[in-house]
């Protein structure tokens, strides 16, 4: 017998990440944990330090693929020489979870 997850909380695990035009195709899938609470859908991936929600699980994957879209713009592609350590260290996960972008 299978048991139905209430309000489809079954784990958020993409292998590729779309966001507009752009497509990431990752090394492997990412495992997120996903809630309901306070009425809302909950992802959070805690290795990128994302956290996002939506009124349906839909919004939240939408948020979810924005905010990776986000970072890996804002840090994935920047120079070093501008990033604080922090943001190295966060640049360096990005990389090594992104496999090509199409």
């Amino acid at each position: 017998m299978i048991e139905e997850m209430e309000h489809g909380t079954y784990p958020y695990s993409p292998e590729i990440i779309k966001y507009d035009e752009k497509l990431y195709v990752l090394h492997d899938k990412l495992n997120c944990d996903v809630n309901f609470e306070n009425q809302a859908y909950v992802i959070a991936f805690q290795p990128l330090d994302i956290c996002v929600w939506g009124a349906t699980r839909e919004e939240a994957e939408a948020a979810f693929n924005f905010t990776f879209h986000a970072l890996y713009q804002n840090f994935g592609i920047e120079a070093d020489e501008v990033l604080s350590d922090e943001a190295i260290i966060l640049k360096n996960k990005l990389l090594t979870i992104v496999k090509a972008i199409k």
